[in-house]
């Protein structure tokens, strides 16, 4: 098995930076709880994703597969789109105030129902990439609304309006670009960017907090 590569490492190592400074700050500030449930996500799922596309790998490229192989192959892609499912139920929490849940379990339904018209035709790349898209829109659908309102956005907002946005130039990258090793790369490349900022941000926002009480 061979190991990660460096840029999957800082994007692991920055996951778990923005989750720990997330849950800090939520205990001081309980409304950005969505963004550190979405942050701690991605830094608890992609490091199990990795050894599960690894052994996947191994057993050589492209579907069908067989046994623990298959299963894996359905695990992986279930915690990948977890990850936007995620974005898009933090997104309607905090933008629209609205319960998360109903819209998770729509998406849900949705892509089972895509899912099944799909994969029999061997699509799942397509299946992938419409999914994905799909839980981008409604990540920015309430976020679209938001910003035709004048009030100031919260931190909360804006680390969550820098995600989706990465989200919406990673996409295409991800899913267009015909060499697909560099269309990963630069997804990634956006996707640190995003980690960085987001670093960055929480940490004036946590020191401005404890400066505040003191």
């Amino acid at each position: 098995m061979n190991p990660p590569t460096i840029p999957v490492v800082v994007g692991y190592v920055l996951q778990g930076i923005v989750a720990k400074q997330a849950l800090t700050i939520d205990r001081a500030r309980p409304a950005h709880r969505p963004f550190a449930l979405v942050a701690l996500y991605a830094a608890l799922v992609d490091p199990i994703r990795w050894p599960i596309t690894q052994q996947r790998l191994a057993a050589g490229h492209g579907h069908p597969y067989e046994g623990i192989t298959l299963a894996g192959w359905h695990l992986d892609r279930a915690l990948f789109l977890g990850w936007p499912v995620a974005l898009a139920g933090a997104s309607w929490t905090v933008f629209a105030g609205r319960a998360a849940w109903p819209h998770l379990l729509g998406a849900l339904g949705l892509w089972v129902a895509l899912g099944a018209a799909i994969y029999p035709a061997g699509n799942s790349r397509g299946f992938l990439a419409l999914a994905h898209g799909l839980a981008i829109l409604a990540a920015y659908i309430p976020l679209a609304r938001r910003l035709w309102d004048r009030r100031w956005p919260s931190e909360t907002e804006r680390l969550l309006g820098i995600y989706i946005a990465a989200e919406m130039v990673a996409w295409p990258l991800l899913y267009t670009v015909d060499d697909r090793a560099m269309g990963s790369k630069l997804s990634w490349g956006v996707y640190l960017t995003a980690l960085a900022v987001a670093i960055g941000m929480q940490y004036l926002w946590a020191r401005n907090i404890q400066e505040n009480r003191a």
